[in-house]
């Protein structure tokens, strides 16, 4: 099973706890894929001591994004997740799964990690008020 988190150097912290939890209830090896802007050193060795026979952490560049996204707040790592397929286009993965740096995962993860995507190269949670804008219906178009 593949992951990723973007992240910058600041929310590292909430990114090894969901890390942590994921390792806790998941008996199946995985990869981490983990993209973080101004990442310490200190913090890469964290990250890698990690890595075990069920778990590998692989740190990728940060890509470059439009100059027209500007992060009105938080950090420019929010818009990463909109590049997933440019980012992923070289790497050899069939799917994986995004999870925001402060997601705690409570149990097994492998039932969402196997839902058929059908011919779609995404899936989110509907939030109802995005239905006033028509994203749901914006989103799941092919």
């Amino acid at each position: 099973m593949n992951f990723l988190y973007t992240i910058d150097n600041r929310f590292f912290v909430q990114m090894m706890v969901s890390i942590g939890s994921l390792i806790d209830v998941t008996n199946k090896q995985i990869s981490i894929f983990v993209i973080c802007d101004e990442i310490t050193d200190i913090n890469k060795r964290k990250l890698n001591e990690l890595d075990s026979d069920l778990v590998n952490i692989i740190l990728l560049p940060s890509p470059n994004l439009p100059e027209k996204l500007i992060a009105d707040r938080g950090s420019i790592s929010q818009f990463y997740r909109i590049m997933i397929g440019k980012i992923f286009r070289k790497i050899n993965i069939e799917k994986l799964i995004y999870l925001d740096a402060d997601t705690i995962i409570n149990s097994d993860i492998g039932k969402l990690f196997n839902t058929d995507l059908g011919p779609f190269i995404h899936n989110w949670r509907e939030y109802p008020h995005f239905d006033k804008w028509g994203m749901n219906r914006l989103l799941k178009a092919r």
